[in-house]
């Protein structure tokens, strides 16, 4: 069975609900599951994709956990690749997701399982951003995805640090806990 340390999924998590808070989205709990494979950030609801600038802020969302994750690593040496080459392959992965989730959906396939998470919400946000005609085919679209959710997770580092240690230790917040654990962060 896979297992992961329950502070890289702390991390993960944290950076979900932080940037959630961050937008004014109400993070209702977090928690991580009982084998540490995994957890979850459950908010309300965050409103529709309408342009551009909603599709980066709930970019944020998707992508924020996964860089708050592996920014811990990188931070504690656990990941030795600059952050610079970091970026370049997770740009990779997630157009790998992406592609795979647009192939499901033009084979009619749904998520039924939810199983493809992050992955379909990035894809959601890819399509008013491709359509703008603002930027260069997909990969420029994440590229761009990516640096505003690595700007993001920077801005709101101490937060989600708070946020990730919290939850490693109690495995579970509500939303007034984790918006107090931001306050005092942030204070």
């Amino acid at each position: 069975m896979r297992q992961r340390d329950p502070i890289h999924v702390a991390y993960h998590e944290a950076g979900h609900a932080v940037l959630f808070d961050a937008a004014d989205v109400m993070v209702r709990w977090v928690a991580l599951d009982d084998d540490s494979i995994g957890g979850e950030c459950r908010c309300a609801y965050a409103g529709s994709i309408y342009d551009v600038e909603s599709a980066f802020e709930h970019a944020t969302f998707a992508l924020g956990g996964f860089l708050a994750e592996a920014r811990n690593r990188c931070l504690t040496g656990e990941d030795a690749r600059p952050w610079c080459e970091f970026l370049g392959w997770y740009a990779d992965r997630v157009e790998e997701d992406v592609d795979f989730v647009r192939s499901e959906i033009e084979c009619g396939m749904e998520d039924e399982d939810g199983l493809w998470g992050d992955a379909y919400d990035v894809h959601q946000c890819l399509l008013p951003i491709e359509n703008s005609g603002q930027y260069e085919g997909v990969r420029e679209c994440i590229e761009a995805l990516l640096k505003y959710t690595s700007d993001a997770v920077d801005k709101n580092w101490p937060a989600i640090q708070a946020v990730a240690e919290r939850l490693a230790a109690d495995h579970f917040l509500y939303g007034r806990d984790v918006r107090d654990i931001i306050a005092a962060a942030r204070a």
